[in-house]
């Protein structure tokens, strides 16, 4: 089965769903996984796949064209789609149609999530443009126990903070610029899949530290104006910056999900809290699982 990308206003990206990912691992070969693992893995698991299977990323409008009837599931943001005059619901499974022609309309902020059930015959990870074709194979025309294939996503309380955990370097900015990153709000400045980046009011900066070749997705850094970025997957290599903080595992859906000229505020959260609050989110994933998969063929 092919489907071809009649339209796309920014590259479509295959990347690798990888659920267990530990967000906190940043690969160097960029555009490997998604922005938002939970909600691509998510995605997967609705129509069979396996949760670290790849899926594609949408961060824009486009219009795709499926070549045969498959199943797919929409998970992420929660972009307008649409096939002929009906709108595609989230979060569930969905059955497409030889012919039928996608239509997504991208909102203001985030990823959206196209799980297709079968394998892409790319197994690297791409990006495709408007013209380009994406081939899978062994996709299933319907799926058994269709109807109770969806996922209730808890949603975010309106206005949480994001939660960090103290970075490596933390000590070394001083009390008053820990103060300020968790009593000032700041606003989105940009969101792509190399960094978030927000403005506010400055933090003072501190002495780079040199040599330092790694950091992880959801490290906070603060720029040379004061500013806090949080670096995303597709970040360059740093050398000379010392990590503030680390979004914790559990607020990384939220932190792909923000969209420039947003209002977000920090928080403060121990090691411990952030592996019982990933811990509880897993059970979750365990618990929708075993519900839609456990039952009698």
């Amino acid at each position: 089965m092919k489907i071809q990308v009649l339209k796309c206003e920014k590259n479509i990206t295959l990347c690798k769903a990888d659920s267990h990912n530990n967000t906190f691992e940043r690969p160097f070969k960029k555009a490997k996984y998604a922005l938002d693992p939970e909600s691509a893995a998510i995605g997967n698991m609705l129509i069979e796949n396996r949760d670290d299977d790849l899926c594609l990323e949408i961060t824009g409008s486009c219009e795709l064209l499926f070549g045969d009837d498959c199943v797919i599931a929409l998970t992420g943001a929660p972009y307008s789609a649409i096939i002929g005059e009906e709108t595609l619901p989230h979060y569930c499974a969905a059955q497409i149609d030889k012919g039928d022609r996608l239509e997504i309309k991208a909102s203001d902020g985030g990823c959206l999530y196209i799980a297709v059930n079968g394998s892409f015959v790319n197994k690297e990870c791409a990006a495709y443009k408007a013209g380009d074709e994406i081939e899978i194979e062994n996709n299933k025309e319907n799926l058994y126990n269709m109807d109770l294939r969806l996922y209730v996503k808890e949603s975010a309380s309106e206005g949480a903070p994001l939660r960090l955990i103290p970075g490596p370097c933390a000590e070394d900015f001083g009390a008053h610029a820990l103060e300020l990153l968790y009593t000032s709000e700041f606003t989105v400045k940009g969101a792509d899949r190399k960094a978030v980046s927000f403005h506010g009011i400055a933090i003072e900066d501190c002495e780079k530290l040199q040599h330092l070749t790694y950091a992880p997705v959801g490290a906070l850094f603060i720029d040379k104006d004061g500013d806090p970025y949080i670096i995303m997957q597709d970040f360059d290599d740093l050398t000379d910056k010392k990590i503030m903080a680390c979004v914790i595992s559990a607020d990384m859906s939220r932190l792909a999900a923000l969209a420039p000229g947003s209002k977000i505020r920090f928080s403060p959260c121990t090691v411990e809290e952030a592996q019982r609050l990933i811990t509880l989110k897993r059970k979750e994933y365990i618990r929708h699982y075993l519900r839609i998969n456990t039952y009698d063929k």
